[in-house]
């Protein structure tokens, strides 16, 4: 890549660019971005390297880096192939970006959904929606459902941001998981199943303390098929199988589970 066919002066990178001509000699200053040559009267001259370097800062601190943060970050560009590294990395950042924003809109989008089952949410129902959404949670919906000590042990429960994640993440990886195996027919006495169905009774002991009410509360929210989302319609059904896998588990273990599945 030839860099040196024409040369900008600093007014005139100044102007190409939107910034000032200070900021270019601030960034003289700090080492950031040297110009490539000076003019016989001293003048600073850019090249076109020069003119990715600047690119390079202005992308980055429109991402939030501090100049120390920048300084490390720069990479060379002395040829196309790495020049094309620039923009690979460049475009792989904005990228993850995009991902964030894709996953804030659906947080918003599933918090507007919840609210607007209840007009009248109050403060504790509503940070546990904000919190289960921006988990990722496939049973918020659950949330709205909840009595006064649900949501209280919810808190409770997300307050611990590392434990909560952590909870989020196995319910998320249970749940691919039962989806997989209801898209393949499984039997609920499979072995694979029934080890899903022992690992789904531990969480609901584990949210619930194992107190029956609590654990009465889950059962009557997640066997009323009029409270599930109309969009969840593969779940529900996925739901369908681990309750069956659920009810020969409790045979096998000999655990009594009439008492939680009354109103």
């Amino acid at each position: 890549m030839d860099s040196n066919k024409e040369l900008l002066s600093v007014g005139e990178l100044a102007s190409k660019c939107g910034v000032t001509v200070r900021t270019l000699q601030y960034y003289d200053t700090q080492g950031l971005l040297k110009p490539s040559k000076y003019s016989e009267g001293g003048r600073r001259m850019y090249s076109l390297k020069d003119v990715v370097c600047l690119q390079q800062i202005l992308f980055l601190k429109s991402l939030g880096f501090s100049l120390e943060e920048i300084r490390d970050q720069l990479l060379p560009t002395d040829s196309s192939e790495q020049l094309i590294k620039v923009f690979i990395r460049q475009k792989d950042i904005i990228n993850q970006q995009i991902q964030h924003m894709q996953l804030n809109m659906k947080t918003l989008e599933q918090v507007i959904e919840e609210l607007s089952h209840n007009q009248n949410i109050d403060i504790k129902r509503l940070i546990a929606v904000i919190g289960s959404t921006q988990q990722n949670n496939p049973y918020t919906f659950m949330v709205r459902h909840m009595d006064e000590n649900q949501m209280d042990y919810y808190i409770e429960q997300a307050n611990g941001d590392k434990k909560f994640h952590e909870f989020n993440e196995l319910l998320k990886e249970l749940t691919n998981e039962l989806i997989e195996l209801y898209k393949k027919k499984s039997d609920p006495k499979e072995l694979r199943m029934q080890s899903l169905a022992k690992r789904w009774w531990n969480i609901i002991l584990e949210i619930t303390n194992g107190d029956q009410h609590q654990i009465q509360k889950i059962f009557n929210v997640g066997s009323n098929e009029k409270l599930w989302p109309e969009d969840s319609v593969e779940l529900k059904e996925a739901m369908n199988l681990l309750g069956y896998a659920l009810n020969v588990y409790f045979e096998k273990q000999n655990i009594d589970i009439s008492s939680y599945m009354k109103e």
